[in-house]
């Protein structure tokens, strides 16, 4: 796989099998995820250098871009390009606090405290010290790991 990143474009290519292809199977499907894009003004899929149509799905909230079921032999190279005509095609949104409610999500802690620092999260990623009022329950791990999204 090669990624190719420009300021205005994204190229993504999972060349063909190489070597021994009698273990691979005879059809792979592909469902390809793009997170942190703009919706791109353009998109093409390549497969064996020949354009293919694409049906794909964007979602603004989440700025990820899917598109799902292409199929491809061992022979086959996949290329997808997206691009945008102006500005960037990398979105520069502050995914601090969705980061930091997935973590508390995953942390071992108990929910009322969860709730506690997730009720205080904006505020904390205003002030980050406000963090600390919350050491009395959340382990040095947790703290550390909310530091490390918190302080970015």
């Amino acid at each position: 796989m090669i990624q190719r990143w420009q300021e205005q474009r994204l190229q993504f290519t999972v060349a063909a099998t190489q070597g021994d292809i009698s273990l691979v199977p005879a059809e792979r499907t592909y469902n390809l995820v793009v997170h942190g894009i703009r919706h791109p003004d353009h998109l093409q899929l390549l497969i064996r250098g020949q354009d293919r149509l694409v049906d794909y799905t964007y979602d603004e909230v989440a700025e990820t871009l899917s598109i799902v079921g292409i199929i491809v032999t061992p022979t086959d190279e996949l290329t997808l390009t997206c691009g945008v005509r102006a500005g960037t095609l990398l979105s520069h949104r502050d995914r601090r606090l969705e980061t930091c409610r997935k973590m508390l999500r995953a942390f071992r802690l108990d929910t009322a405290a969860k709730h506690q620092v997730d009720q205080d999260l904006l505020d904390i990623l205003d002030k980050p010290a406000l963090l600390m009022n919350h050491s009395a329950y959340l382990a040095d791990s947790h703290l550390a790991a909310l530091s490390s999204v918190i302080g970015q």
